[in-house]
Formats: C-alpha cells, structure tokens, sequence
C-alpha cells in the first residue's frame, strides 16, 4: 500500500511538471474558502488523502469605483479540483491541487463573456502542524499558486492574473470549547505576487459544532484585501481585472461529514463586504478519501 500511495503522489509530480512547462498565465480569480489550506485535517506519516472539489460562483452584477452596481449578463464560474495531500510525518503533510476551470454566461455572442474552459491555477502546499495545550493546534501553511495556461485578461467569465503567487497562512484551532462539542478556528495570512496584480491580506474564522462522531455543522467568515490596485470603471481603469483592488468578505455556513475513509463537505456563502467585486453566491462541496 505504501508503494501505491508514493506511487500515485510521484505521478503526480511528473504531470504538473510537464504541465508547467507551457505555463504563462495565471487562472481564475482567487476566491476565499477554495485555497487548500482551509482544510486543516493533519494525516499520520505515510497516509494519503485525494478527490475532488467542486466550487461554484454566479452573479449579475457588478460594483463600480463609484459605489453603483452595474447589471451585466449572469456569469457563472465553475472549478472542478482534484487534490492530492500527502502525510510526510505525524505532524506535517505536502499537498497539490489541479484545478479544471468551466465558466460561461448568458451573453453568448459577446468576446468579454465568452465560454472559458480548461486547466486553472496549481497549488502545490505545505502544512506545519502545532500542538498546543487544551486540544488546540497552531497550523502553519506555506502554499505557491503556478499558472497552467494563458488566457485573456479582460474577460469577465475568465479573470486571469498572470501572476505566481506565495501564501503564508496561520490558524489556531481548537477541538473543544469548555469541553463542549463547539470548536473553532481563527487564521490570517498573505499573498505575495509576481505580477502587477496586487498583494493581498487574508483572515477567516469559524465556529461549529459536532453531530456525534461523523457529522458537524459551522459558520464561518473569511476575507480578502488588496494592498493596492485599480478600482473598476474608475480613471486608471484599462480594462485588465488582474490589476483590480480586492476587498471582499463571505459569511457562509458549511456541513462536514466523516464515514470511516471518507470525508466530504458542502457549503454556501454570501459576499457580505466587497469592493470592485460582485454580490455573488458561493457554493460547493467536496469528497475525500484517505488511503
């Protein structure tokens, strides 16, 4: 079995090396709550966790620099990711994702609006786990975002933002709350890019409960801004959403489950704060397996 598993990460490997031979061009727009570093789940030395995850995203509207909100046609984006996460000791695991991006909208005959499918941005990450007293753990990640493809970058149903990114990301996290089902977590971090798209500032926080043993529910927040960049529609304006200021925060609700091997997750949430962005649903889920 540990073969296998080696097996199947160094597979891996050699496929998004040979991806990233032809990348120039970043993917999707991030989106808070789809990074691979929320999921906190610490694997023994050796184990291997892989599937999918599906996020979603659609919205009509889209806010000016000047605080109108413009109606556009209904752009819905759509990323189908497979990640592979890998336990290298009890306390520490390296993770990859591979995501495949398939947006359109209903303006069919439109260049800005234009169908958009193929592969998006690869995360390739690295989990550092803490333990700390009273059933809580410091979770440090380290995560770089390397396009796969080249796209326009004025596409509204295609954000690229020719940019590799690095993230540094740290959350608390506590199994039990006075020694009741409740748990919680608290993070923040940055994102570095080598482009002109700009640097961004990250936080999230999350409250639950557990349903028994397999089951929990929660509701959390998480939020992006930007250092600096363009704001949309205004005089510096050019058109390019990669060099677009960021602020957006979500408030959403998730559900987790847990059968034996098998994990998933399904979640929904609302921008409740944004800037330069759009009032979007998001929603998606994901199943797990470990090996």
């Amino acid at each position: 079995m540990t073969k296998i598993k080696l097996s199947i990460w160094a597979l891996t490997l050699v496929f998004l090396a040979i991806l990233s031979q032809n990348a120039r061009a970043s993917g999707t727009y991030y989106r808070p709550g789809s990074s691979a570093s929320g999921k906190y789940s610490s694997l023994k030395k050796g184990e291997l966790r892989a599937g999918v995850r599906a996020d979603f995203q659609r919205y009509s509207q889209e806010r000016l620099f000047n605080g109108i909100h413009a109606r556009v046609a209904e752009v819905r984006l759509r990323t189908y990711t497979l990640f592979t996460e890998y336990g290298l000791t009890q306390n520490s695991s390296a993770y990859v994702a591979i995501p495949y991006v398939d947006n359109d909208s209903d303006a069919k005959n439109s260049p800005a609006y234009a169908p958009e499918q193929g592969l998006g941005d690869m995360k390739i990450g690295y989990n550092k786990f803490f333990p700390l007293r009273n059933n809580t753990v410091l979770i440090g990640t380290g995560e770089a975002t390397v396009p796969l493809r080249n796209y326009k970058t004025t596409k509204l149903t295609a954000y690229g933002e020719n940019s590799v990114d690095f993230l540094t990301h740290f959350a608390l996290k506590g199994d039990s709350v006075a020694g009741t089902p409740l748990f919680y977590s608290i993070g923040a971090g940055g994102k570095l890019r080598a482009s002109k798209a700009p640097d961004q500032l990250l936080w999230d926080a999350e409250l639950g409960g557990r349903l028994g043993s397999s089951a929990s529910l929660s509701t959390f927040l998480d939020s992006i801004d930007s250092a600096h960049g363009t704001t949309l529609g205004g005089p510096s304006f050019n058109g390019d959403y990669a060099q677009l200021k960021q602020a957006l925060t979500r408030w959403g609700f998730r559900a987790q489950f847990n059968l034996g091997t098998v994990g998933g997750e399904i979640y929904y949430a609302k921008a409740i704060r944004y800037q330069n962005q759009s009032p979007s649903d998001y929603y998606g889920l994901s199943i797990l397996g470990r090996f």
